[in-house]
């Protein structure tokens, strides 16, 4: 019985649907994938406007939501909800590698002084990063999102019967998509993704999400403008190159 029980997770997961939620500004963006041992295959996308707030937001969501999962015609093994860059508030500390084994002490102590708002209204997560050769270090990058919008997200998705293994932020998601599609890139590279009038800046180095901010985008920008503006971020997230 052991051996059968073993035996079904393994082959879970190696065989398992996913569905991906990519929530804009104006829309929302749907992912069917299905993962075979080591192969990854896209089933279906489909994009969807939405309204930009309100009651009305949430209920087209909801609907558009439901007509995805029937052509699905199955319930995904996994879900993942990925929120605009917009939604979300980004920061980023080192603190000393003694630090390791209190740094969720130092990061909810730090909070007030990094996120713009109560870290009681807010969702926190942060990923950690060794720095320095002689004198190691911990670079932490925070991400938080404002409960009230993630909770109506939230309450959607459990009325489909649906709950996300991962909530996570676009700039992420995309870190995580480019670093799968070229295995072998490490060198420093600047994404730049638009969205409504505003412009993404995702700076990405050896596989990781280095930094990530965001830009109004003027409709009448030029390309020295552009140009100037590419070369602070390059210059403050990859210093000397």
């Amino acid at each position: 019985m052991e051996l059968r029980a073993t035996m079904q997770r393994l082959a879970k997961a190696d065989f398992l649907h996913g569905l991906g939620i990519a929530i804009g500004s104006q829309d929302v963006s749907f992912v069917h994938v299905a993962k075979r041992f080591v192969n990854v295959s896209l089933l279906s996308v489909k994009t969807t406007p939405l309204p930009e707030a309100g009651p009305e937001r949430f209920e087209e969501f909801a609907r558009v939501l439901g007509i995805f999962l029937q052509d699905m015609e199955l319930t995904p093994d996994q879900v993942v909800l990925s929120l605009p860059r917009r939604a979300a508030y980004v920061s980023r500390l080192i603190v000393p590698e003694t630090a390791r084994d209190v740094l969720h002490d130092v990061i909810d102590y730090q909070s007030d002084r990094l996120l713009p708002i109560a870290k009681e209204d807010v969702y926190t997560d942060y990923v950690t990063f060794d720095v320095g050769t002689e004198e190691k270090r911990i670079e932490v990058t925070l991400f938080a999102f404002g409960r009230q919008e993630v909770d109506a997200y939230l309450a959607t998705l459990q009325q489909a019967q649906l709950r996300p293994q991962t909530v996570t932020l676009s700039s992420v998601a995309l870190t995580s998509v480019l670093a799968f599609c070229h295995a072998s890139l490490q060198a420093p590279c600047l994404l730049v993704v638009q969205d409504d009038g505003w412009m993404e800046l995702d700076s990405i180095g050896g596989k990781r999400l280095v930094a990530s901010q965001v830009a109004p985008l003027a409709q009448n920008v030029t390309k020295v403008e552009l140009d100037e503006l590419l070369a602070q971020t390059l210059m403050r997230s990859f210093p000397g190159v």
